[in-house]
């Protein structure tokens, strides 16, 4: 869960990056399922 706290913030730095926080949230969503 660290590292999703991670690439949260680094979204919140990166409005350019909101794409690639939205894919890593559906895998990482993926992979808890």
């Amino acid at each position: 869960m660290n590292e999703a706290m991670n690439t949260s913030e680094i979204g919140v730095q990166k409005p350019d990056s909101a794409s690639a926080k939205l894919c890593h949230f559906i895998n990482y969503f993926l992979v808890v399922c």
